[in-house]
């Protein structure tokens, strides 16, 4: 592969950072290890290289230390299960297939029935502590978007397995939901104690602000993760779509990626400049939750830039797992 260069993301929207990331870091690695999500040194290693706390606080600035603290739980549990899929899940589909069920039935159970391994017990855990706070509303959409997110494993699963480079407007329709964007949008009205009836968010231009909002996260994160992606024989990655739909070169193909997601953020300003007066009694929120929505963006960026899960990409041979990957998928005792 030909060198490559990152380019500089456009993002108009100020940096943020709290500061509780440093206890909210220490918090979830006990959290991780406490579930067996993390076991091993080499897992150890990878969790405060990634460092997760850093997006976490960036994303949600405004939120109590509790608060983060179950945030970045989230974050770590999307974070580390993503990391399975490119070493177990991603080579069986019926593996794919049998957890993503599992995990299903986890979120339409509230996180009432646990499922075995680790990462079911983790996401109980995940469950229990975040819906008894948020309104009936919220948890049907926050648990149909988590359930629409663990969906696009199986599709992900069949062309990893295939080799099959996806077509651009399937891929783009599935990536909306594949890079857990829209239920970790949802955690802004956690992270900021916010309650958004379905009306006004399904109005077009909260619509619309949602979706430029996840389109720039998870375009860019193709961008900062292609070379840890094609390390293991990933092609689902818009950087690798474009590049064999148009012949680019590889930097040719990151630079045309990035004026798209540069398109998205500015078409995020020009909403947010158009849209109309929000109701008295909802502007409030409303408008924390549009603030909510530009720190995610400027957050992913800035900690994509600096994290290790880009930056140090571990190489193996064709079938090797790579030293970090557990098996938190199997059955697997707590510690207490």
């Amino acid at each position: 592969m030909e060198a490559i260069c990152i380019p500089k993301m456009y993002c108009p929207f100020p940096p943020q950072i709290s500061p509780y990331a440093q206890e909210v870091h220490e918090h979830s690695l006990a959290w991780a290890t406490r579930f067996q999500m993390i076991q091993g040194e080499a897992a150890r290693r990878r969790f405060h290289g990634t460092n997760l706390a850093r997006l976490t606080a960036r994303a949600y600035p405004t939120a109590s230390l509790e608060d983060m603290k179950l945030l970045n739980d989230w974050m770590v549990w999307f974070f580390v299960f993503d990391d399975q899929f490119d070493d177990v899940l991603g080579t069986s589909l019926e593996s794919a297939l049998s957890t993503v069920h599992a995990y299903i039935k986890i979120c339409e159970d509230a996180g009432e029935q646990s499922a075995p391994g680790p990462a079911a017990a983790a996401l109980c855990d995940l469950y229990r502590r975040t819906l008894p706070r948020m309104s009936p509303d919220w948890r049907t959409r926050f648990t149909r978007h988590f359930i629409q997110y663990l969906d696009t494993y199986t599709w992900m699963g069949q062309h990893h397995l295939q080799g099959a480079i996806p077509e651009l407007h399937v891929y783009l329709e599935y990536r909306y939901h594949s890079g857990g964007a829209v239920p970790s949008l949802d955690l802004i009205e956690f992270a900021d104690r916010l309650c958004l009836p379905d009306e006004l968010l399904l109005n077009w231009e909260f619509e619309r602000l949602n979706r430029a909002a996840n389109h720039a996260i998870c375009w860019s994160n193709d961008i900062f993760s292609l070379a840890k992606e094609l390390a293991r024989g990933e092609v689902s990655n818009l950087v690798v779509i474009t590049k064999h739909m148009y012949r680019l070169s590889w930097q040719e193909a990151i630079e045309s990626v990035n004026t798209m997601v540069t398109n998205e953020v500015r078409l995020f300003e020009r909403i947010e400049r158009q849209m109309p007066p929000v109701a008295p009694h909802l502007a409030a929120d409303a408008y924390r939750y549009i603030a909510g929505l530009k720190a995610w963006i400027r957050a992913n960026f800035d900690w994509s830039a600096e994290t290790h899960r880009y930056l140090h990409v571990e190489q193996t041979r064709a079938g090797e797992t790579v030293s970090y990957v557990e098996p938190i998928l199997a059955t697997a005792p707590m510690i207490e």
